[in-house]
């Protein structure tokens, strides 16, 4: 057996990773500071005086560093000049003009569409990325123009604590403005001619999501298009917190998971006809397989990632050059990246980003510091070894920004890896098996019951006490520091020693339970203008109070509930006048057709922080 701790890190190729640090701290000055409109005169003649330098050879690498720096800011710089373009864009009053829908999203009450607004303002054509809501009693048909009258007004992130950067979110998508249409839609007025591909592309994808709805029932239908087709609306409440408990959300988002899977299905498939197609020939078949899944999958960030890493491998195989897999996964992140900046503060992205750099880096030690003389606990062991090594990396993270964890996620991925490769494989197999009769009968009952057992797995650990262990709130500088620390307990360097890197490991995780603690003890009050609600934090107890019924804030309690660990009570404050008294704090409200708060604390510390 060998000894993980002295593993030498040698064998894997930094080198790219050196262009990519200084790219990415470009994209992130250029997102995170308002300069002025000559700084892209300055970086374009620094980048200049760069390119001169670059004969000098003493000066050589410190000035292509500075080369990557200002590409990343460069392309930044134009992406967020171009969105605080149309953040400019107002409207006082409802504007008539013509909407190409490009994306259609169904919701429960509404359809949630993506598109372009054309308008006319001061006698000029402007044109405004916008999200708008329709009715469901509208047909909205896609590559499309619809006659509409509506007043966009500005994304605005909701301000409880905790809330989902939606504002953020949208505008890495290109969108700014959000606007809602109460009138009836009627037909286009002009449809988009498309391509046949595209057509053809779309409407097999339109066959698929007919076939999993009308042959399964609805926890199959839901779950098969959200593997396949990377549709997650049919995804309830229920589904979502089974995957969240057992730390298995990577299984419902399409990811690197699945191209891989993919990847290897195909790989048997193919060697089954090794004796009359070469292997070249069969790699440049499966590329175009796996990029065509990336399409029907809307060329997710994750999947992208995947395929395109896959894809310089796989050349490189072709071509004879084999490269390190951290090259081929730094390249890939440098491409996309160079492609949409925004990718770098998509959490998904992160996430996967850091999986693939766990499972690099830390597989190999962690494999084989167990060894079993027993094949099948080898492989169970393998699929242990895997989740522990992506889970090394990712566990900082989650905490960062999701500050909870599932106790029970290890255990539960070693029990679902398994079944989770099968229902992915139905999934994909089910549409050629419902061709033919007998087998589609077969394939939807063998296929329903395997979706019943992973979810009765999912509920076994969800019900466990402690499934989820809330109340972290963590800096990125301790995110940093623990990366660190895992690399070098792993490919620890001989001058430093290894107690040193345990007493530092303890260290953090004394001050991550003392930064948990110290939330959890924390006396606060919180008042949300937005949402009209005061939240009084006593230990582990959070007094919430309201106009509106609590389901209409659900959302804040969850996010309060993660961040405090702590139990939520609302109350509905009605008409009239009434108070809430503690031993520190007297609460007095008065509801009439506006809602007056009156707060008396007799601790300092107990201040309200209004948001």
């Amino acid at each position: 057996m060998i000894d993980y701790m002295s593993l030498d890190a040698s064998k894997h190729q930094w080198h790219f990773l050196y262009l990519l640090l200084p790219f990415i701290g470009g994209i992130y000055i250029a997102d995170n500071r308002n300069f002025a409109d000559s700084w892209p005169i300055f970086i374009i003649l620094f980048s200049i005086a760069i390119l001169l330098s670059l004969w000098l050879k003493n000066s050589r690498q410190i000035f292509i560093l500075m080369l990557f720096f200002c590409l990343g800011y460069t392309i930044k710089f134009q992406q967020k000049k171009e969105i605080n373009a149309f953040r400019k864009i107002t409207f006082t009053e409802m504007q008539t003009g013509i909407y190409f829908i490009q994306s259609v999203q169904q919701k429960n009450t509404t359809i949630k569409c993506y598109g372009v607004f054309i308008f006319k303002k001061n006698n000029q054509t402007k044109f405004l990325p916008l999200i708008a809501y329709f009715e469901n009693k509208n047909k909205i048909l896609l590559d499309n123009y619809y006659s509409i009258q509506c007043k966009p007004r500005l994304i605005k992130n909701a301000t409880y604590l905790g809330a989902f950067n939606q504002e953020r979110f949208e505008q890495q998508k290109g969108y700014t403005h959000i606007a809602f249409i109460k009138q009836s839609i009627k037909l286009p007025i002009k449809p988009l001619k498309i391509s046949f591909l595209e057509k053809s592309l779309r409407d097999f994808k339109k066959y698929l999501h007919d076939i999993y709805i009308s042959s399964l029932n609805p926890d199959a239908a839901s779950l098969s298009r959200a593997l396949v087709l990377a549709e997650r609306d049919g995804i309830d409440e229920r589904l979502r917190s089974y995957f969240q408990a057992t730390g298995s959300m990577h299984i419902l988002a399409v990811s690197g998971m699945h191209i891989g899977l993919l990847i290897l299905v195909l790989l048997r498939v193919f060697s089954m006809f090794s004796f009359w197609l070469q292997r070249r020939y069969a790699i440049a078949m499966i590329l175009v397989l796996a990029w065509y899944y990336a399409f029907l999958t809307g060329f997710s960030a994750s999947v992208v990632r995947s395929v395109f890493m896959f894809s310089i491998l796989s050349l490189s195989h072709i071509t004879g050059k084999n490269q390190d897999n951290l090259t081929a996964l730094f390249f890939s992140a440098f491409c996309l990246l160079l492609y949409d900046p925004n990718f770098l503060f998509d959490i998904g992205f992160q996430l996967s980003y850091c999986a693939m750099f766990g499972i690099t880096l830390y597989f190999e030690p962690i494999l084989n510091f167990v060894e079993f003389p027993i094949s099948w606990l080898q492989k169970i062991w393998q699929g242990t070894a895997l989740s522990l090594a992506a889970t090394i990396s990712t566990f900082p993270l989650c905490l960062y920004y999701f500050h909870l964890y599932p106790n029970y996620a290890i255990f539960a991925n070693i029990c679902l890896t398994s079944i989770a490769s099968i229902v992915l494989i139905q999934s994909m197999s089910f549409p050629i098996l419902s061709f033919i009769p007998y087998l589609a009968a077969i394939g939807s009952f063998l296929f329903e019951k395997s979706i019943e057992l992973m979810l009765t797995i999912m509920h076994f650990f969800t019900e466990l006490p402690g499934s989820m262990a809330r109340g972290f709130n963590v800096s990125f500088g301790w995110v940093i520091s623990f990366w660190i620390f895992i690399y070098l307990w792993f490919y620890t360097p001989l001058k430093i020693h290894r107690s040193w890197l345990k007493a530092a490991f303890i260290g953090l995780l004394v001050c991550m339970i003392h930064f948990k603690q110290t939330e959890f003890y924390k006396n606060q009050v919180y008042f949300f203008r937005k949402e009209k609600i005061l939240v009084y934090k006593i230990g582990s107890h959070a007094f919430l109070f309201g106009a509106a019924p609590k389901q209409k804030h659900h959302y804040l309690t969850d996010n309060i509930r993660n961040i405090y660990n702590c139990q939520i009570k609302y109350f509905e404050i009605e008409m009239g006048q009434s108070h809430f008294k503690s031993h520190n704090i007297s609460i007095e409200f008065k509801r009439t057709r506006n809602l007056y708060i009156q707060v008396k604390a007799k601790n300092q510390a107990e201040k309200i922080h209004v948001y």
